[in-house]
């Protein structure tokens, strides 16, 4: 390997020219790069229940191809008076004539079915409004209708009549994310300039959402990567305190974001709401293997070596090494690949690909470029080394002198953590990462609070038969379900809203009795014949409000639920009562099904804790074989275990303290950082094994590698805490989150391999020297001067 790594000294130009062209041919395929927030992304893909919600999804469609929005009018206002509801009809025919708003389908005050006697035994279906109507509009006697009318209340209007819901849907034609984000655009620039004093306009849906966060995913890229390399540069400058190295070093990186990056446009891999941090991930990863090839590289000059070889010397020095520790952080981000959840593998593959294009151009670009400048002067030193030196030596002192100590203290500090494990709670909710005054989530509360709420559940009935949902047994049955689910018990719950198709059926027969108090019901022992003849009143309708709670063959009809933004286990504690009255409710040879977009979206949680040990447990092990491949020991393979995976259990208790909650989002922590803990030990290891090649005794060469390496060590997870804290400037919670613990865990992996693995390597030595017998590492990789 040493020929490989030694080749871009051997041909420097040659080299910088096929690094430009490449990164330029990446960099053209920025362009291509696309942004997907869609919520079907933590669907467990292995999940039965995909299965139904599939199923679902062909018979009546997709939640996000709907817009909502609440019209909130001034106050004072009535939304039943002829003014707001002409003001209602005047903004429905404007969204009736616009191109991407499907016409027949649009709901609003003035759009909305509404049964009407004709003579004496008449019916006909009309709007709800027309301006025609407005000399003969009885508001009193209207607002005593629809107060008990399902299809209008916390669905078209509120209880204190100061809101008019509407509900906007695409027109027909392609579905892609292109057309539901000019979909979205569009919705938000009409409601934009739609809007009078005293008037707001809440959007709602999930189409507007999904907009919303591939809005605040831009600006997020758009903030935390220059404030990254600012961060980074500043770093750099007090280590170095020359400006070649800082520069290369802000080169590397950046061209290493442009390389993932356009292979993620090549690839077609969309930018998510957890990708969207690849570029600060890398930007911070990819900066250590600079650090140690130019602190070898500063040492070797240090030592007399002319230029030339001084930097043969530092990249055969670190190469290997720096491929290793490459190789294990890359490790655990491709244990994400083998997740159900393509939000996750969204982010393990292109950061895999970062750390690998890091180090293939810290070692193609750094080492021709330094060899085209001007070499540092002899004895230059880096910056950062001098402040450390003193903590370092106090550190080696203590481990050296008490290695037992140590070891026992850090075992008991593993034993609490630990215990404390079990206290963390697996949960989430939608728009969970957003904090309740954010526009998302004060939306998403406001629809809650005064309208019936947004997160859909559905209740989908099918039977052996054409036409059998349309028997009377069923449609009964679904009646008094729909009544029980919309009671006070569920209401308690979480159920917000609730419609389906025996609540037009009702209305239809409630409007023949004249409305009298008691009517709103079914027939008396109906027929399939006279529920056929009810509905048939809303199919000749213009549009017909059925078509979305029954399919064409009478086979399969649903209940449409609206429920509260719940955490995990409330949510699965309301799905499970919603499921037991449901079959309980209906005939036996009809088949209940509960499914929707919220509850595939929470199922990831019932299988997150098996998924994180998945992929924890693939990382561990392809982690660990690396570093036996490196190390050539087994002995050193096993004491270096227990380092490693303290750190981990540290930071779950960490998690347990603070209550951060297990999910998707900070889940897959664990993976990704065990492999960037590794690092640290790699890089000790190796350079305990320089100590010991000079015949150093144990104790001595644990007290250079300290001294040396550890310095380097500390420098480079200082870089790395800081990186990550970065995210904390996202508007993602699940960002705030992974760069907390993601910094808290370097920080314990750098004092684990501190204090722990010296100490460790102290204690298993029951002969003198560290690799006595042993086959030394594949190289020795000292990183400090």
């Amino acid at each position: 390997m040493k020929a490989v790594l030694t080749a871009p000294i051997r041909f420097p130009v040659a080299t910088l020219l096929v690094v430009v062209a490449a990164s330029v041919g990446l960099g053209l395929q920025l362009g291509k790069l696309r942004s997907d927030v869609r919520p079907e992304k933590v669907f467990p893909e292995r999940d039965p229940r995909l299965a139904a919600y599939q199923h679902f999804i062909d018979v009546y469609g997709k939640d996000d191809e709907t817009a909502f929005c609440l019209l909130e009018l001034p106050e004072g206002s009535d939304v039943l008076s002829v003014a707001s509801l002409e003001r209602v009809h005047a903004i429905t025919e404007k969204l009736a004539e616009h191109p991407l708003v499907d016409d027949y389908e649009l709901v609003s005050l003035s759009r909305a079915s509404f049964v009407r006697l004709v003579g004496e035994d008449g019916l006909e279906v009309q709007p709800l409004y027309e301006p025609k109507r407005a000399e003969t509009w009885d508001r009193d006697a209207m607002d005593a209708v629809l107060a008990e009318h399902p299809a209008f209340k916390d669905r078209l209007l509120d209880a204190e009549r100061r809101i008019a819901g509407f509900l906007i849907p695409m027109a027909p034609g392609e579905r892609t994310e292109r057309t539901r984000t000019e979909f979205a655009i569009a919705i938000k620039e009409f409601w934009a300039n739609e809007v009078r004093d005293g008037e707001r306009a809440w959007l709602e849906g999930f189409a507007i959402t999904n907009h919303s966060v591939l809005t605040l995913l831009r600006e997020d890229s758009a903030r935390s990567y220059p404030v990254t390399l600012i961060l980074i540069l500043l770093a750099l400058a007090f280590l170095f305190r020359r400006v070649e190295p800082v520069v290369l070093t802000v080169v590397v990186v950046v061209a290493s974001v442009v390389w993932t990056l356009g292979v993620m446009a090549t690839a077609g891999i969309p930018m998510s709401y957890l990708s969207v941090s690849v570029p600060v991930m890398i930007v911070v990863v990819g900066v250590g293997d600079a650090v140690h090839l130019i602190s070898r590289y500063y040492q070797c000059i240090g030592d007399g070596l002319e230029k030339r070889a001084a930097l043969t010397s530092a990249v055969t020095d670190v190469g290997v090494a720096c491929f290793f520790t490459s190789a294990t952080t890359a490790a655990g981000f491709l244990s994400l690949q083998l997740s159900q959840v393509e939000l996750v593998r969204e982010l393990g593959g292109p950061m895999a690909i970062g750390v690998g294009s890091a180090w293939l151009l810290t070692f193609t670009v750094l080492p021709p470029a330094l060899l085209l400048l001007p070499a540092p002067p002899v004895g230059a030193k880096l910056a950062g080394i001098g402040a450390l030196e003193g903590v370092m030596a106090r550190v080696s002192r203590l481990v050296r002198e008490r290695p037992g100590r140590v070891a026992a203290a850090s075992l008991a500090i593993g034993v609490v953590a630990g215990a404390l494990v079990p206290l963390i709670r697996v949960e989430s909710r939608m728009l969970q990462d957003f904090d309740p005054d954010e526009p998302l989530m004060a939306t998403r509360l406001f629809f809650e609070d005064r309208m019936g709420g947004i997160a859909p559940l559905e209740i989908v009935i099918e039977g052996d038969e054409d036409g059998r949902v349309m028997d009377p047994d069923v449609q009964e049955a679904l009646f008094a379900l729909t009544e029980r689910l919309r009671g006070e018990e569920f209401r308690e719950r979480g159920v917000l809203f609730a419609l389906s198709l025996p609540d037009y059926l009702a209305d239809m027969w409630h409007t023949l009795e004249a409305r009298r108090p008691g009517t709103r019901r079914l027939p008396e022992e109906p027929s399939r014949a006279a529920l056929a003849q009810l509905l048939l009143g809303y199919e000749m309708a213009n549009p017909d409000p059925t078509t979305d709670l029954i399919d064409f063959d009478r086979k399969t009809t649903r209940v449409q639920l609206r429920v509260e933004n719940l955490w995990t286990e409330d949510f699965f504690e309301l799905v499970g009562a919603v499921e037991a009255e449901a079959r309980d409710a209906m005939p036996d040879d009809v088949r209940v099904d509960v499914t929707g977009m919220s509850l595939m979206a929470q199922a990831i949680n019932e299988s997150l804790v098996r998924g994180m040990l998945e992929s924890f447990a693939i990382a561990f092990v392809t982690v660990i074989a690396l570093v036996l491949i490196f190390f050539r020991s087994i002995r050193l393979t096993v004491v270096a275990i227990l380092p490693n995976v303290l750190p981990i259990v540290a930071v779950l208790a960490f998690m347990a303290l603070t209550g951060v909650r297990l999910a998707v989002s900070t889940s897959i922590v664990f993976s990704i950082v065990f492999g960037i803990a590794v690092d640290d030990t790699i890089h000790f290891v190796a350079g305990l094994h320089h100590q010991t090649r000079a015949g150093r005794s144990t104790r001595d060469a644990v007290d250079g590698a300290i001294r040396e390496t550890g310095t380097a060590l500390c420098l480079t997870s200082i870089v790395l805490a800081l990186g990550f804290s970065i995210l904390w400037l996202s508007h993602f919670k699940a960002n705030h989150y992974f760069g907390t613990l993601a910094s808290v865990t370097v920080a314990f992996a750098l004092l684990a391999d501190l204090f722990l693995l010296p100490a460790l390597v102290i204690l298993s030595d029951r002969r003198g020297a560290v690799a006595e017998g042993e086959a030394e590492p594949r190289a020795e990789a000292p990183v400090a001067p």
